[in-house]
Formats: C-alpha cells, structure tokens, sequence
C-alpha cells in the first residue's frame, strides 16, 4: 500500500534498499524502491554508479543539468525531444488529477539512482515550501528501469487561491 513500491507487489520487480551503505531506517518507505528490471536482483544491487562532474553542467544544452538528467533517467550527452521538461514530454506532467480536485504532478525517476533525493513540495506563494501538503498517489515501472511517481496536493483546489507544485532533487 502506499507509501510503499507498488511494482514489487507480485508484478515481478523485488523490493530493494535505497544506498544501504549508510544504514537507512528499514522501516521507512521511502527508503525502499522497485529494482529495475522484472525478476528483480535478490541478494545484490542494481544502483548504478554515482553521478560524477559537475552537476550544473548542461552539456546537450535542453536546459536540465547533467545531475537532474541522471536522477530523471535521461541522456545529458543527447538532446531530444524526450528531454525537455515540459508537460506530456515524459519526464514531467504535471497539472490537475483526478476529477479535476488536486494539483498533480508526475515525474520520471531513474530507479538505479540511489544518488539522488526526490522531494515533490507544494507552495501557496511560491516562496515558502513544504512537503507537508504532499499525498503519494502511485509509481509505475516503465521496464527501462525508470518509474513514473505521481503525488498530489492534499489540498483540495477549490479550497485554495493559488497552488504551486515542484520536484526538488538533491544529492543524497
């Protein structure tokens, strides 16, 4: 049940450790994550190697930084259309979820990426961030190993003027 992995749920992916060499809460969700490919990797991981250079390089020059390009599970050495985060692009959507009630947005994470931090806030000012009004709605392996992860506001649109809504991605 959310929060936790739902691919590994009997679909044939197995419920790995996020960086397991700096001794996580094993009780936490967040600290868990799908294995990249179906049949899983029982015993051993499947991380892939840390991000290395600058991260604020953007060397295929399509706007993302090499470091947001590994977190997303993209390519900073080719530009496409696929690249670009802009909504419907595939690595971002974001806009009005279900009946239209909450602020949604989906992004695509690179499950090999034990390196990164992903946090979805939300903002009534866009100055002020909180991840308190933040609802995990689902993740969906894409068999590339990469995942969608879609979150919400947990507050309701009507009830609110204005609502922003951003993923921040740290190194871990």
């Amino acid at each position: 049940n959310a929060p936790w992995p739902g691919a590994p749920d009997g679909n044939g992916y197995s419920l790995v450790l996020i960086a397991p060499e700096s001794s996580p809460d094993h009780a936490l969700a967040s600290n868990w994550r799908s294995s990249t490919e179906p049949d899983g990797n029982p015993g051993s991981s499947d991380a892939s190697e840390p991000f290395t250079g600058d991260p604020g390089i953007d060397n295929d020059n399509d706007g993302l930084t090499g470091f947001l390009e590994h977190a997303l599970g993209s390519s900073d050495t080719q530009t496409s259309p696929e690249s670009y985060p802009v909504v419907g692009s595939g690595l971002f959507d974001d806009g009005i979820g279900a009946l239209r009630e909450y602020l949604t947005i989906t992004y695509r994470r690179n499950l090999a990426a034990d390196d990164v931090l992903y946090e979805v806030e939300l903002s009534t000012d866009a100055t002020n961030w909180s991840h308190d009004a933040i609802t995990f709605v689902a993740s969906t392996p894409n068999a590339d190993g990469t995942e969608n992860v879609t979150c919400r506001s947990s507050l309701p649109v009507a009830d609110m003027t204005r609502q922003f809504i951003h993923l921040k991605v740290t190194s871990r």
